[in-house]
């Protein structure tokens, strides 16, 4: 087991070789079930960009995803402004964002950059299924719910991704 801190929040990562589970207070309580099996080696490495107001939802996303991904950089920000920065400036193989954070929404993200000629898959997570529509208008690829659960996540990052 791993045991980490984020905001004075410990979380325990347990994991063997078919399964991961993220523990932390009863509300982030994530574990992956056993659809899922940790591959022992990736010739990909892919640069993920990650979107969301919520610092904790960041870093377990973060976790869940570099278990399958090991290897593959990560570059997470609070807001979209910043994302869509990095994006213009750096390559990206698959954007993960939320709804809504601030000045710039995701749906605002989604459509920059799909009016700048991005083809990069993206996905949008929200707690909030109304926005499934207007993602979906702009160019997001898949939308997801927020859920407790990352499996549902790293399903669509591996349909949209080319296989190892």
């Amino acid at each position: 087991m791993l045991l980490f801190g984020f905001k004075r929040t410990v979380y325990g990562l347990y994991g063997d070789q078919g399964s991961l589970s993220i523990q932390g207070p009863s509300r982030f309580r994530v574990p992956l079930d056993s659809g899922f099996s940790v591959p022992k080696s990736m010739s990909h490495k892919f640069h993920f960009t990650l979107a969301d107001d919520d610092p904790d939802v960041l870093f377990l996303a973060h976790t869940a995803i570099e278990e399958f991904y090991p290897g593959s950089s990560f570059a997470s920000f609070s807001n979209a402004e910043d994302a869509l920065q990095h994006i213009l400036a750096t390559p990206t193989d698959i954007l993960i964002t939320n709804h809504g954070m601030g000045v710039m929404s995701g749906t605002e993200l989604i459509a920059t950059l799909r009016q700048r000629g991005f083809k990069l898959p993206i996905i949008m997570v929200s707690g909030h299924n109304d926005n499934e529509e207007e993602a979906k208008k702009v160019g997001a690829d898949l939308f997801l719910p927020k859920s407790a659960s990352y499996v549902p996540l790293v399903n669509a990052i591996k349909s949209l991704l080319p296989p190892s």
